[in-house]
């Protein structure tokens, strides 16, 4: 969802009167060395009848049950499993099309990955043997339980196993950062995050051997086309939800023009020792679920995540209309589940930086070399959210990699993601070709 969004939803949601005030939050180093706030969470989750054992804390366990309606059992593995009684060595009493290999293969990765500064979880079907992996890239701010095992009917981490996909969620390290003591976020951008995916992908390559996929929204789309467009990288497709690529000087000015003004802006802001941006959609959906979701509340929600390109705040105008299109799109009770899952809840300064660089085709900043991507590439926006801006989609082509180009009338940045409507009218654009 809310990848790039500079808000503070604080006033908004307060009691005085229905203006809302959006100006952007963000957190300044104290100087003092950065500390992770918590251990990170690794859990295996699958789908449709079991659920996790959070390794981190209780927290995620009572939401995952929330989520799965399931009592929790624990393996001597670690790893929770569907049944009365633990069995030690295998994940989960899933299916026995599930092979005894592939459990092993994974509990390795699992346990590889907990040397790692990411959160991984992993989503299999109970029903599906996976054929495939699919690596799961959140947008900024958010993680990988919060936006793809997050639904009020199937989940996008439902969809893709089903498929015969084995979805595994990577979290960036923000997650679980602490906000009050954040130097290291200075080196945060979007290059240190692809170098913690390479580390998940080797690992992933190494311990299963499975051809892989790479899917991201928002944040998470254009970090799994920096990952592509590496020499080396062994994706067979990269799946894009709701992102752009640099914006087109010629037929786009007034948008490249206000992307160079905002990757100013948060080169600005970076020197003036500015690492760490809230965006305040924790607390305003805690505050929602607080007040039990009262229809005031519910209504200034609404109004900012509908209306988002209208409100004031440095980064809103990228949206064609907001983070939803509203209505039936709409369910304000996903979100807070969603907003529940996050850790932090923070966005590095040095990613938002390095975004806008991408959107404004300032290289000298950062860049991606679009031709270099091999992968296929099914790009899906939609028109309310990021709208059609196919610069990026055309300079992959240009190189000699199939791509995929579409937009989704009448979806929101987040719809993308946490609408019902998505897993009938996008996500089967994502695996229009069977997977092989």
């Amino acid at each position: 969802m809310s990848t790039y969004l500079a808000l503070t939803f604080g006033t908004l949601l307060s009691s005085q009167g229905t203006d809302a005030s959006f100006a952007a939050t963000s957190v300044a180093p104290p100087g003092a060395s950065f500390l992770l706030r918590r251990a990170y969470q690794i859990s295996f989750t699958p789908i449709y009848r079991s659920f996790t054992l959070p390794i981190r804390s209780a927290a995620p366990l009572a939401a995952t049950q929330e989520l799965y309606g399931h009592p929790a059992a624990t393996s001597k593995s670690g790893l929770g499993h569907s049944g009365s009684s633990p069995r030690e060595g295998r994940f989960v009493n899933m299916t026995e099309r599930l092979s005894e290999q592939l459990a092993e293969a994974v509990e390795a990765l699992v346990q590889v990955c907990r040397e790692f500064p990411v959160a991984v979880e992993v989503f299999p079907s109970a029903v599906v043997e996976p054929h495939r992996v699919v690596v799961l890239l959140p947008g900024g701010g958010l993680n990988a339980r919060a936006s793809f095992a997050t639904a009020g009917d199937r989940s996008l981490a439902e969809f893709l196993a089903a498929a015969g996909y084995l979805p595994i969620g990577v979290t960036p390290r923000e997650d679980a950062a602490d906000a009050a003591d954040a130097r290291e976020a200075a080196d945060w951008g979007l290059a240190a995050h692809r170098t913690d995916v390479e580390r998940v992908l080797t690992a992933v390559d190494e311990y299963l051997g499975l051809p892989y996929d790479l899917l991201g929204h928002s944040a998470g789309a254009a970090l799994a086309l920096d990952l592509a467009a590496q020499s080396g990288c062994a994706a067979g497709r990269v799946l894009v939800l709701d992102t752009t690529g640099p914006y087109d000087p010629e037929t786009e000015p007034d948008w490249s023009a206000r992307a160079a003004a905002l990757c100013d802006e948060f080169q600005r802001r970076l020197a003036a020792g500015e690492l760490l941006l809230d965006p305040g959609l924790k607390a305003a959906f805690a505050a929602f679920s607080a007040t039990g979701g009262s229809p005031e509340v519910r209504e200034r929600l609404t109004l900012a995540l509908t209306r988002t390109s209208e409100l004031p705040g440095p980064v809103n105008w990228i949206y064609h209309r907001g983070h939803s299109a509203g209505g039936e799109s709409l369910d304000l009770d996903v979100w807070a589940r969603a907003m529940a899952e996050l850790g932090s809840g923070v966005q590095p300064l040095a990613m938002l930086r390095d975004l806008a660089a991408l959107w404004a085709g300032r290289e000298e900043v950062y860049r991606i070399d679009w031709s270099a991507i091999r992968a296929d590439v099914v790009w899906v926006n939609g028109g309310l959210g990021r709208g059609d801006h196919d610069l990026g989609a055309r300079l992959i082509r240009a190189g000699g990699a199939r791509v995929d180009y579409r937009v989704a009338p009448g979806f929101g940045h987040g719809d993308m993601v946490w609408a019902s409507q998505a897993q009938d009218a996008v996500w089967p654009l994502l695996l229009d070709q069977p997977i092989q």
